[in-house]
């Protein structure tokens, strides 16, 4: 009797075992997160964004470079920004629409060329069909040189987060990374060629979403990391949803 109860607690224990492997085994593909990520986003039906925030610069690690400043961003679905920046010789501005950006700073001619990728505009505020964009999404992280055949579970801001391009311990490669339960990206990790010709690591992070401001609608804050170095931190102030925005300021000229 002892050793038929024995026999069954260890087919039990190997049983269980079993179960636990194949369960931290399973890895969603990203095709099957960016399409359940665009799906939420349809979902939330956020059309338009206003978000007004403050902005601050860092020189030595640790130490604010001048003072804090603001910025306005309005975003239209599809994939259309404007970005109103203030500083101390007048307002820089940016405005993507249709693949295309055009910044305007002062005392400089325009300068027009190709946008760059964008995960937060491009899964913010999204028209369907959720496939067609979550298509796009998949290729401009290829773009960026991500490995979107793996996918691994790590920890970020506190919450487990789906890992694209590596393994949690693989810090030298690009990443995206999406909220496991929300699906909304929470950081973005590229490769840039620094001033001596070497890649840096570009770090861009999309912290609190679920804030009493931002909702999910729009992150609590971003930072920006270069290498180990945070150089620039926007704290979200306000943010209006479905407003009426006026065309013509996404106009590229």
């Amino acid at each position: 009797m002892k050793v038929a109860r024995s026999k069954a607690s260890w087919v039990l224990v190997i049983g269980l075992s079993l179960a636990a492997t194949a369960a931290q085994a399973y890895r969603p593909s990203t095709a099957y997160v960016l399409n359940r990520a665009m799906e939420r986003s349809v979902e939330r039906g956020t059309k338009t964004l206003k978000v007004q925030a403050t902005v601050q610069v860092m020189g030595a690690p640790g130490a604010v470079r001048g003072e804090s400043f603001v910025e306005r961003v309005w975003i239209a679905a599809p994939g259309q920004l404007r970005r109103e920046t203030d500083a101390d010789d007048g307002m820089l501005v940016e405005i993507r629409d249709a693949g295309r950006t055009l910044t305007k700073t002062p005392g400089q001619p325009d300068k027009a060329g190709k946008g760059g990728v964008d995960v937060l505009l491009d899964t913010v505020a999204v028209i369907p069909p959720a496939s067609a964009v979550a298509e796009q999404v998949l290729a401009s992280l290829k773009a960026l040189g991500i490995n979107t055949e793996l996918t691994s579970y790590a920890r970020f801001d506190g919450r487990v987060a789906v890992l694209v391009g590596s393994k949690p311990w693989e810090t030298d490669k690009p990443q995206a990374w999406f909220d496991k339960d929300t699906l909304l990206p929470v950081r973005l990790v590229t490769f840039a060629k620094g001033a001596d010709g070497a890649p840096v690591k570009v770090d861009v992070r999309y912290l609190g979403w679920g804030s009493p401001v931002g909702g999910n609608w729009y992150p609590a804050a971003i930072e920006l990391w270069r290498g180990d170095k945070l150089v620039r931190r926007s704290v979200t102030q306000s943010v209006e949803r479905n407003v009426a925005v006026d065309a013509s300021r996404f106009a590229l000229r």
